[in-house]
């Protein structure tokens, strides 16, 4: 297996308040994960730890088979953040333009699109299925419309690996379906490696694999071992347990 993230003994804290204990958790080309668990489990931080945003108190992280710190290949990664919700819809600016922003260090000296480039966001575009309005104002759209946007922008740059965190919040379910089916086709059919934060079922049932975040650590399941140890059993996952088993995308499992 080609191995796109791995993260190991990682410990991070709040000032004097510990969120993630010892935490393993290992990422291969084509996985999607979902991490999920209780408000305030460290779902969001360790998103935030794997993409260099945060910095771990100790342990180890590596993307792409390199240690983060040394890790200089951005171009490979793709993330949406929680923070995109928040932007100002009055901004004037058509969806084009909110995609070809993603690009500007390839647009060289004078700062516009080539011919490359402009097929490049018109592929993403079509990829999404927002094709027909490139020229619509980006403040003009629904919301499923503007998360269509941007993960336009977000593959624009071609990425292997991208993060999400939460990306259904906020949205009608019908353009959860459609955002999801569009998740769904990325990973299948180009074999893009997704991990991302969420809370919604439907998700959850569409994830190759789902950790679980409880008192500071992590549990890695997939489907079938998921649905077996019957979703927030507190015999189980009662928090303040230290996980026992890690799961790995080839089928073993780690004391």
């Amino acid at each position: 297996m080609d191995r796109m993230a791995e993260v190991r003994n990682l410990y991070f804290s709040y000032g004097q308040e510990p969120v993630l204990n010892d935490i393993k958790l290992s990422v291969d080309r084509g996985d999607f994960i979902v991490f999920i668990g209780p408000n305030g489990s460290g779902k969001s931080t360790l998103l935030k730890l794997m993409i260099g945003e945060l910095k771990p108190d100790r342990g180890k992280i590596q993307l792409l088979g390199r240690d983060i710190n040394k890790f200089e290949e951005w171009h490979r990664i793709g993330y949406m953040s929680q923070q995109i919700r928040n932007f100002n819809r009055s901004f004037p600016a058509t969806v084009k333009e909110v995609v070809a922003a993603a690009l500007y260090r390839e647009m060289g000296f004078i700062k516009v699109l080539n011919k490359r480039l402009e097929k490049r966001v018109d592929e993403v575009l079509e990829l999404v299925g927002m094709e027909d309005f490139r020229d619509r104002q980006i403040g003009n759209l629904s919301g499923g419309q503007q998360q269509k946007v941007f993960i336009a922008r977000t593959l624009v740059k071609e990425p292997e690996l991208i993060f999400l965190d939460e990306p259904l919040v906020g949205i009608d379910l019908s353009s959860q379906e459609e955002f999801i089916n569009l998740l769904n086709r990325l990973n299948q059919d180009l074999n893009i490696t997704i991990i991302m934060v969420a809370h919604e079922l439907q998700l959850i049932r569409e994830a190759q694999k789902i950790a679980y975040f409880n008192g500071g650590g992590v549990l890695l399941y997939n489907q079938q071992d998921f649905a077996a140890a019957g979703y927030l059993n507190k015999d189980m996952l009662k928090a303040g347990r230290k996980p026992e088993v890690e799961y790995s995308s080839g089928g073993d499992y780690d004391a």
